[in-house]
């Protein structure tokens, strides 16, 4: 197998309202690509993720951990059961294409990624046009850092062209 020239995120903000963001870093230099979207219903995400798993050569899927707790229960709109759904059907979605999927702390990534940063470094805030797909892009640097692929500030970015 050919290996991809660039190290590709699809992260997921799981939800009643569910926000993914695909991030596309390349290995020697060159665009950074930014996909995101917030869906209005987790079933509606979840066939758009499906469809980026077969669309593109995924490295890896971050999804935001969530964590039952009497926090969580009452910031969600419909309760836990969405959330975890959704993370239990991005499992299985991750599973049949053979990417990893791994989960991470939300406060991780709201510290790492802040909106300053989405804002004034990357220059996608207005891009991005929920709270979710915010938050997904945050995993997906998150992601991309991890394993050293993050790019300086100030990328250069291209939308992102399904094949």
């Amino acid at each position: 197998m050919v290996e991809p020239m660039y190290h590709a995120v699809l992260a997921i903000d799981p939800g009643t309202t569910t926000g993914w963001a695909l991030v596309t870093v390349p290995h020697k230099g060159g665009d950074i690509h930014l996909d995101a979207h917030g869906a209005s219903w987790w079933f509606k995400a979840a066939n758009e993720i499906d469809a980026i798993l077969h669309d593109y050569v995924i490295s890896e899927v971050v999804a935001e951990k969530f964590t039952i707790a009497p926090r969580t229960i009452r910031g969600t709109r419909s309760g836990p059961e969405d959330a975890l759904g959704m993370l239990g059907v991005v499992r299985l979605l991750a599973h049949r294409v053979g990417v990893p999927l791994v989960l991470q702390n939300p406060s991780t990534a709201k510290t790492a990624v802040p909106d300053r940063m989405i804002r004034d470094e990357l220059g996608w805030l207005d891009r991005l046009k929920t709270p979710h797909e915010r938050d997904a892009v945050r995993h997906a640097i998150v992601a991309h850092r991890r394993v050293r692929t993050w790019l300086p500030a100030q990328p250069d970015m291209k939308l992102l062209e399904r094949h």
